[in-house]
């Protein structure tokens, strides 16, 4: 998982009282879990950066 994703993913959910009370271990396993059901909220906002080698 990209770190800065997840500090985006731990900024949105830090006010939640559920999430405060999870381990590391549970954070990092939702995260996981987020990225593979909803991979949509993982995904780059800019293609550019996929576009590395192609002619402009």
């Amino acid at each position: 998982m990209d770190r800065g994703k997840a500090k985006i993913l731990d900024s949105i959910l830090k006010d939640s009282s559920l999430y405060q009370t999870m381990s590391n271990e549970e954070k990092f396993s939702l995260f996981l879990r987020l990225e593979k059901d909803y991979p949509f909220l993982f995904a780059d906002s800019d293609d550019d950066n996929n576009d590395e080698g192609e002619a402009v």
